[in-house]
């Protein structure tokens, strides 16, 4: 017996079916009665505890809550409007108040370092009642995208280069992937790696900290080998004689070198002069 009140005021904390008699007494020991009866359906709003998750700065997330994580009550297509807490050092944060079947977005880390945003989040179930939660909080560690930087070696013919990485943060770990093209490089897992390269070598180096991964691409750039020829090649004069010699290169626009060495032979008054050259640009 809830009492004689009309109209009757309840708040269950479960569907439940309410009966109510209503009775006219006309005398004479005769009464009459009918009775009706109403239901008040009882949906329970979503209840979401705090979400602590990290992403990488200007990559787009979409966070959708565990309904199955102790704590957590999420009806089937709840949906979600939200408001962030300002951080100076992050943009992107736009506040949605358009329900979404998940929390999307995409933060960037104007820092080098990584920053907190706290996302405060109200979910609603999209059943009948339409029933409002509590609003829950999404801490979000944004990571600040690496920096990469690495030397672009030139060389002549076949060498070895060293190409070394310059990253900040530091802390994380490389992948180098070097053209099938080089001769051998070494171990693609440090920030430096050894290549024998007998051409032009495309490269690539992924590095990745705090999950997020970056990449630089490059080329080890293999300049044209000078090819040089002299004639004659080998000549004999008199003492006090002139020898040309006539040098024949390419590519063009280098430089000469010249370089003689004198030797005294056993017939004194024939001398051979033996010249030696370098080229090569300057």
């Amino acid at each position: 017996m809830l009492g004689l009140n009309n109209p009757l005021i309840v708040s269950p904390d479960d569907t439940t079916l309410y009966t109510l008699e209503y009775v006219v007494d006309y005398g004479f020991g005769v009464s009459c009665s009918d009775t009706a009866q109403v239901l008040v359906n009882v949906f329970e709003a979503p209840v979401i505890e705090t979400i602590t998750t990290s992403i990488c700065s200007d990559i787009a997330f979409d966070i959708s809550p565990d309904g199955s994580l102790p704590g957590n009550y999420i009806p089937n297509n709840t949906t979600y409007t939200w408001t962030y807490v300002s951080n100076t050092s992050v943009n992107g944060l736009d506040d949605n108040a358009t329900p979404s079947p998940s929390i999307v977005g995409e933060l960037i880390n104007t820092s080098s370092i990584p920053q907190v945003v706290t996302a405060i989040v109200t979910p609603q179930s999209s059943v009948a009642g339409l029933c409002e939660g509590e609003p829950f909080n999404i801490n979000i560690t944004v990571n600040p995208t690496p920096v990469v930087s690495v030397n672009t070696p030139v060389v002549c013919d076949s060498a070895e280069v060293t190409l070394s990485a310059s990253v900040v943060p530091t802390g994380g770990t490389y992948s180098w992937l070097i053209d099938p093209v080089s001769i051998s490089y070494g171990d693609t897992t440090q920030a430096s790696i050894d290549v024998v390269t007998s051409t032009t070598t495309p490269f690539s180096l992924f590095y990745t900290v705090s999950g997020c991964t970056v990449q630089f691409d490059s080329t080890i750039i293999e300049i044209q080998q000078p090819v040089l020829s002299v004639s004659p090649v080998d000549t004999t004069i008199c003492a006090g004689e002139t020898a040309v010699f006539v040098a024949t290169a390419n590519p063009l626009n280098g430089s000469y070198v010249w370089s003689v060495a004198i030797h005294s032979l056993s017939v004194e008054n024939i001398l051979t002069i033996s010249p030696s050259l370098t080229y090569g640009n300057q």
